[in-house]
């Protein structure tokens, strides 16, 4: 018979995730806990995944917490997900507050980070007045593209404004 460990958890967590069915995962993560195997960051970024691709931001953050509660940080991987799915959302506010608590974690951004960020700003377009012709402009993605090359990293991807 096989026993069960934390790997196998975060493989079937995973699939179950990815498959959209969160409610059945989450009865699994409770299953795991309550069997005494302890969850780690993949475990949670699996299930955060799948709690974002559903926009239940409120589950998010009460997982996220649960899981700085139990000394298992989050890492670059947990807070880009996060950072991704809410740019995606159009919900850039939340996501700029995310970055802080990313930082106040001591967690690097990364360019896949700046890069969910830019992706989400660039939607926001403001229109400037250019002669007798508005042009698009959104600043916030010029001054974030700045601070990501300002910090060494190099975007992957070329964004047009």
């Amino acid at each position: 018979m096989c026993e069960l460990d934390v790997v196998l958890y975060e493989t079937v967590i995973d699939g179950l995730c990815k498959d959209m069915k969160i409610d059945t995962t989450l009865k699994l993560f409770d299953e795991m806990c309550d069997k005494g195997i302890s969850p780690n960051v993949i475990v949670y970024n699996s299930l955060i995944d799948g709690l974002c691709s559903l926009s239940r931001w409120e589950q998010v953050h009460v997982l996220l917490t649960g899981m700085i509660d139990q000394k298992i940080y989050p890492d670059v991987v947990t807070f880009n997900g996060i950072l991704d799915a809410l740019c995606k959302k159009g919900l850039v506010d939340k996501a700029e507050d995310v970055l802080l608590m990313m930082m106040q974690h001591n967690v690097v951004p990364d360019v896949v980070s700046y890069s969910a960020l830019m992706h989400g700003i660039a939607h926001r377009v403001e229109w400037m007045k250019l002669g007798r012709f508005l042009i698009p402009w959104c600043s916030d993605a010029v001054d974030l593209f700045d601070e990501l090359q300002a910090v060494g990293l190099k975007p992957k991807f070329l964004y047009v404004l």
